[in-house]
């Protein structure tokens, strides 16, 4: 039987995201709707298998930008054959920035879009007319994360309102994002919800009511009562909180994703011997080296030389001199039960050992997010139900 991947795979726990989405939504009262973060591809999970299995328990997908909405609104082929079924007509919302030239795809592809600039919405409301379409979009408002959207306060509500006054335009949506609802401090994320239930409640005046309403990311979904009528779960639908500073107990998630790899070679290390680019190691006694076939190409962190460590066989190995492009050294003085084959895990359970995505992005002086996203396409993915794997994806 073929191997369920040859070099590099990300195991994905399908249980464990169902898990993860039966827990968000026991925090959601009824009537709200849910967007299901799946930008830079599901956070390295597989955007497509993610929105797919998905897609009939969430309400709309969340992206980054027009080609990622594409992706996942059109089936993927090989060989004229379908290999992965897209979303269908289920909304998918950019939640960045779309330049001009790429306005036409999002209408005719059913795309909703962030606006927070006149000129653009001018623009869109010509190119939809010229195709005799009506463009969705979501305005977005800039309470404090001082990234993109229109300003909280009088200026804003003017081109909000500008903005709605369009023909073939549909103002679906507004929304915010908090920048500090994972902290312990929630006086700032507090005083964003302020301004933005303001910003709303402006426009209703002015006769502007978009349908959705929404500013709580993942930490807003944990931290604070859900009073907007839409909630966008990004990291947590993948089982990682936001932060160590978020109430973690009352939230049990599961983690979605292990990566591992393969021993490569395994070999005898004598005293005085250099390892890797640059020799930054130089063995001070004789030693067992084991290679592992995983490197910074596949996102794992080059900022683990010398100090990170991967599980095999259940033991924690540490690494030798600085991660490779494809390859990596680790100690295995000691373990004779080590041998070519075995699977080295970057991150996730092996014997009852686990080494999690957290501890392995803060030895790299990252984050849990990062280490996620960085799981590269050229990483095998593969399926997991009821503990069997049911579908391996690459992109290869």
């Amino acid at each position: 039987m073929k191997p369920v991947y040859n070099r590099i795979c990300a195991k994905i726990d399908m249980d464990a995201l169902e898990h993860n989405l039966s827990v968000i939504e026991s925090r959601i009262p009824a009537g709200v709707r849910l967007l299901a973060v799946v930008k830079a591809d599901a956070y390295g999970h597989g955007a497509e298998k993610i929105s797919g299995y998905i897609r009939d328990r969430v309400d709309m997908f969340g992206v980054a930008g027009v080609d990622e909405a594409l992706e996942l609104r059109a089936p993927r082929k090989k060989d004229n054959i379908v290999i992965q079924e897209g979303i269908g007509e289920k909304p998918v919302l950019v939640l960045g920035y779309t330049p001009p030239e790429f306005f036409k795809d999002a209408v005719l592809n059913d795309i909703t879009l962030t606006i927070y600039r006149e000129e653009d919405s001018r623009l869109l409301s010509e190119i939809a007319g010229k195709e005799g379409r009506t463009a969705k979009i979501h305005i977005a408002v800039d309470t404090g994360m001082s990234r993109i959207g229109l300003p909280a306060d009088d200026e804003g509500i003017k081109i909000a309102v500008k903005i709605a006054s369009l023909d073939n335009v549909f103002v679906e949506g507004v929304f915010s994002h908090y920048a500090t609802a994972d902290e312990k401090d929630k006086t700032t994320a507090l005083k964003q919800k302020a301004l933005f239930d303001e910003f709303v409640l402006k426009l209703k005046e002015k006769g502007v009511e978009p349908p959705i309403i929404h500013i709580s990311n993942s930490a807003g979904i944990m931290e604070f009562p859900v009073t907007c009528n839409m909630v966008r779960a990004g990291i947590v639908l993948y089982g990682h909180y936001p932060s160590f500073d978020v109430g973690i107990d009352a939230f049990p998630i599961k983690p979605v994703m292990s990566v591992v790899a393969h021993v490569t070679n395994v070999f005898d290390l004598k005293k005085g011997r250099g390892v890797s680019y640059g020799h930054t190691f130089i063995a001070e006694k004789d030693m067992r080296v084991a290679v592992f076939s995983a490197g910074y190409a596949d996102g794992y962190p080059r900022a683990l030389s010398n100090k990170g460590c991967v599980l095999i066989n259940g033991k924690r190995c540490r690494i030798l001199g600085r991660v490779c492009m494809d390859q990596t050294m680790v100690d295995v003085t000691g373990l004779s039960d080590v041998k070519v084959g075995d699977e080295a895990v970057l991150f996730g359970s092996s014997r009852g050992e686990y080494l999690s995505a957290e501890e392995v992005s803060g030895i790299a002086g990252s984050f849990n997010y990062e280490i996620l996203c960085g799981v590269g396409r050229r990483v095998t993915r593969a399926y997991y139900i009821d503990d069997k794997c049911a579908e391996v994806v690459s992109y290869l």
